[in-house]
Formats: structure tokens, sequence, C-alpha cells
């Protein structure tokens, strides 16, 4: 399905993020966000478009999104692409005029040159409980989660 838009932003995108951040809100006692009528609202009009695609650096980082997504949000399907070049594909469909995706997750570093170009769009993150200090690029981004990457090896083989 093409979608010409000028943002990157849509219902179903933001509704992605609800559930993402909801994970992170469970933890930090911000539960308020899953019942509150503009989460609702957004979820009957997600339902409506049907499907999400979200684009990210790595399989093991989205590969768990569509089951987890579903559990809170019935009846849309999560559709992902994991590529180190997302960023690169992102700016050359905006430049085309169009996209395939409506969710972006991705590094600090993959974030910058899509803001640097206008490609993200707004969001009001505190209804997500995100912190103000977690929003980034007058509004258009913000941080949900931190990932540590490590290597583990057996020091006798």
């Amino acid at each position: 399905m093409q979608r010409t838009i000028r943002h990157l932003s849509m219902m179903v995108g933001v509704l992605i993020l609800v559930a993402l951040i909801g994970t992170a809100s469970v933890v930090t006692g911000q539960g308020s966000w899953a019942t509150s009528p503009a989460v609702k609202n957004l979820y009957e009009k997600a339902k409506a478009e049907g499907q999400v695609v979200i684009w990210g650096p790595n399989d093991q980082e989205l590969d768990w999104i569509p089951r987890a997504f579903n559990k809170r949000f019935p009846g849309i399907e999560v559709k992902f692409t994991a590529d180190l070049a997302a960023v690169t594909k992102l700016v050359a469909e905006y430049r085309a005029g169009r996209h395939t995706v409506d969710t972006f997750i991705f590094s600090l570093g993959g974030m910058m040159p899509l803001a640097e170009r206008g490609i993200l769009g707004p969001n009001d993150w505190g209804l997500f409980g995100v912190l103000p200090e977690d929003v980034f690029f007058n509004g258009n981004a913000a941080a949900t989660h931190n990932l540590l990457y490590a290597v583990i090896y057996n020091t006798d083989k």
C-alpha cells in the first residue's frame, strides 16, 4: 500500500509507539496511558488503516513487536523490515514524495539525518508517559529504550 504524506507520522505508527512505550511505562508505574480516551480514539483510527509498517536496524530489535503489539491492539497487522541501510532508504523515499514505513526505530545517529531533513512528524509524547527530557528534535522523536550490546564468550575455549 503506497501512502503519500509529508512527514513520517501516521495514526497506526503512533500506536505502535504506544505499545513500545507502554512496556516501559508499566515498569515505571506510568500505566494510565492505556486507558486514556486519546489512546482509545487513536486505536480506532489505526484499526481503519489496518496495518503498520515498522523499520529498524536488525531483526532482534523488531521481531518481538508484532506479538506484543497485537496483545494490546488486536486487529492491526504489523509488518517489519530490518535493515542497517534503513535511514538511506527512508531519505530516498522522502525525496520521492512517498513512504512505505509508518514508524522508525533507530539509534540517535540514525534519527539525526531524518530530523535535519524535516522527515519526522511531531507527536504528543507526554500522552504516552514519555518524560520531557526524553523528547528530542522539537518533539519529533523520543527515547523509549536504552539498548546495550555485549560480547560474551567462554574464555576456556
